[in-house]
């Protein structure tokens, strides 16, 4: 399993390049709205995350309320989901 500060530095890695969020605004206790995306931007982001690490999110599981801490924990929880034999 991906520790949890990587799996911050990459999600933040993303957010910066592909979403043009300010590296400084990333904090895990902050949503997505107050780092300045909106449920749109939300979306195309649960589509970046599929696409790009191979991962199933539920549609409902991310929205602009939702946490950085929150996402990290789903982006875990679906790692380990999808990679059983990395999680033994």
């Amino acid at each position: 399993m991906v520790s949890r500060n990587l799996l911050l530095e990459r999600l933040a890695e993303i957010l910066v390049r592909s979403f043009e969020v300010e590296r400084d605004a990333i904090e895990p206790s902050k949503t997505f709205k107050e780092i300045g995306m909106d449920s749109l931007a939300v979306v195309d982001l649960v589509d970046f995350l599929e696409r790009n690490l191979s991962l199933k999110i539920d549609d409902d599981e991310f929205h602009a309320d939702t946490t950085i801490d929150h996402a990290l924990e789903i982006l875990q929880a679906r790692e380990t989901a999808d990679n059983p034999a990395e999680g033994t």
